[in-house]
């Protein structure tokens, strides 16, 4: 945990904790082709898969309705979309999140006027800190099946899980031991992710480049943050009529914009809990108050 990320040391301890399936190296890595190639070839089990474009944090604008950012999408030679995510919190239903990361993506790469038969395939390869389906096993396969007649059916989208912490005897369980253990490196089987994992960790380039995503990462969330609080202020404003109300709906939307900013940052282990309080000058315990208070708006 990092008390103050402005401080050189404290950012190299942290930096130091950082493995490819937290978000920081996984933005860092996921910006090169080679890595994401060496993933998909792998899960999705095919050595002659080639990836001709990827971009990490591809954000997906739906408007007036819910947009996202996937962590990373690549187009491959086949012309075949695919989004892959890192989720290491097992809260959440994450097959509904799938489900609208692929309609997204499928809206946004389709033209007008597209026929039918020409709309993209897109796969979702989602890697998990945990076992999402409990069956011990490295690679899950979810398919369309016909209940009345069993036949398997395609309609362009494949859903691919990866349980990172399964120990099977696979490839891919092997390629998991990198994501997981911050000393485990397999440069035979998997070079290319285990080399930008050592750069990332022990040269000046590599944390160069973490450095940066870090900055944007922090602006992420204190801009959400500031925008929720905003929304709240304008709300709260509104109670105590025009001219107060907006007056008093901005320093109290500003003040919870800093406390939200401050609970993200704490619970994605930026800041621990001291300095997270200390973020908004409050008391340790204060903030866990607080924190507790707003778990409905955080989520």
């Amino acid at each position: 945990m990092i008390l103050n990320l402005r401080e050189p040391s404290e950012r190299e301890k942290y930096f130091k904790t950082l493995r490819p399936i937290d978000d920081i190296m996984f933005r860092t890595c996921a910006q090169e082709k080679t890595w994401c190639q060496e993933i998909l070839r792998t899960v999705m089990e095919d050595e002659r898969l080639k990836v001709i474009e990827c971009q990490a944090q591809y954000y997906l604008d739906n408007f007036k309705r819910r947009s996202v950012t996937v962590d990373a999408l690549c187009i491959l030679s086949s012309g075949q979309a695919v989004n892959i995510e890192v989720q290491k919190s097992g809260e959440g239903v994450h097959q509904k999140r799938v489900r609208l990361h692929e309609a997204l993506i499928t809206a946004r790469l389709t033209p007008t006027g597209t026929e039918f038969e020409d709309i993209t395939d897109v796969c979702t390869v989602y890697i998990c800190k945990f076992d999402i389906f409990k069956h011990q096993r490295a690679v899950y396969h979810v398919d369309r099946t016909l209940r009345e007649g069993g036949e398997r059916l395609y309609n362009g989208h494949t859903e691919i899980y990866v349980n990172a912490l399964a120990r099977d005897n696979s490839k891919t369980a092997e390629l998991m031991k990198i994501f997981i253990d911050p000393a485990f490196y397999n440069y035979d089987s998997f070079p290319e992710i285990s080399s930008l994992k050592y750069q990332c960790l022990h040269t000046q380039e590599g944390r160069k480049k973490m450095d940066a995503i870090l900055e944007s990462y922090i602006e992420e969330i204190e801009a959400a943050s500031r925008a929720e609080g905003e929304k709240y202020g304008r709300a709260e404003g509104e109670k105590y009529g025009r001219a107060e109300g907006e007056k008093y709906g901005r320093a109290e939307g500003e003040k919870l914009g800093r406390i939200l900013s401050a609970v993200d940052l704490f619970k994605e282990g930026i800041f621990d809990l001291a300095g997270a309080s200390r973020r908004v000058n409050m008391s340790e315990e204060e903030f866990k108050a607080v924190m507790e208070e707003l778990e409905p708006e955080t989520k």
